[in-house]
């Protein structure tokens, strides 16, 4: 990001689908829960709980600015999963934005489990602001929670205030945006989960509201502060131009065992 004056290095994860088996899954779901956490596994056969127990020791020897978690860190609400992620959130030396997804905040497979109770878990982790932001001397990142839900007015009107602090923007979220200058995102969705392109944007699978739309032109403005979106979401990489001014990263998964690392400096011009 031309301009900068300092270099910042960030540690990205998502879609780690954490599973710890509790007598809070449902009967009727065992069978499936099981099935899906054989399937979340690295490539090392470790699966996604007992890899989530190594990473933040590791990553404290990183020296990073801030841990950008896009969601989908766990595979369904329940205490059990909850406490998992926050014990190790806790751990972290590093700030930590946290930007949750459908599979973070809904209790999938388990009877009886509060919504309420769940969001409740979560705001003991780092009070699950709507829109969180970490500013630094000469930039910011912002992060947009819920993104698999359309933008609220109180999330709109945060963002604006983002961008009113002058300053050039990481947007951190799970579902990415389409892209205004390359289709190739939405092509390749389709190609991965059955012809649907699970982006936000006009004709796709998330196809935004009012409040959503007004979000996403301020994004894609020439002006807009936004110089980098980092997302999840889709399991695979992606790279490329969401606007003439702005790219857009796509991680992969983390459940076979991956991480991200960002490094922004005002030398190179990229992320």
């Amino acid at each position: 990001i031309p301009g900068l004056k300092h270099t910042y290095r960030f540690i990205f994860m998502s879609d780690l689908h954490i599973i710890v088996e509790s007598d809070e899954v449902s009967e009727g779901s065992l069978e499936n829960v099981r099935a899906r956490r054989e399937m979340f596994q690295s490539v090392n056969g470790m699966n996604s709980a007992r890899l989530w127990e190594e990473y933040p020791e590791f990553f404290n020897t990183q020296h990073t600015d801030a841990i950008l978690l896009g969601g989908d860190m766990i595979d369904y609400a329940s205490a059990a999963n909850i406490t998992a992620l926050k014990k190790g959130i806790n751990k972290l030396d590093a700030p930590v934005m946290y930007v949750r997804a459908d599979h973070d905040y809904n209790p999938y497979n388990c009877e009886g489990l509060d919504k309420k109770e769940m969001k409740e878990l979560h705001e003991s982790i780092d009070g699950y602001e709507e829109l969180p932001i970490i500013e630094f001397e000469d930039m910011c990142i912002v992060g947009i929670n819920n993104s698999t839900k359309q933008i609220s007015k109180g999330q709109l009107k945060r963002f604006q205030e983002a961008v009113s602090l002058g300053k050039p923007m990481i947007l951190l979220t799970h579902v990415p945006l389409a892209s205004k200058v390359d289709a190739s995102l939405q092509e390749e969705s389709k190609r991965a989960w059955q012809d649907r392109a699970l982006v936000w944007g006009k004709g796709c699978s998330n196809e935004p509201n009012k409040n959503t739309e007004a979000f996403l032109e301020m994004v894609y403005d020439a002006d807009s502060p936004v110089k980098a979106v980092v997302c999840g979401h889709l399991h695979f990489t992606w790279e490329g131009k969401l606007t003439e001014n702005c790219m857009q990263h796509v991680f992969s998964a983390a459940y076979p065992g991956r991480y991200g690392v960002i490094t922004v400096d005002g030398k190179t011009g990229g992320l």
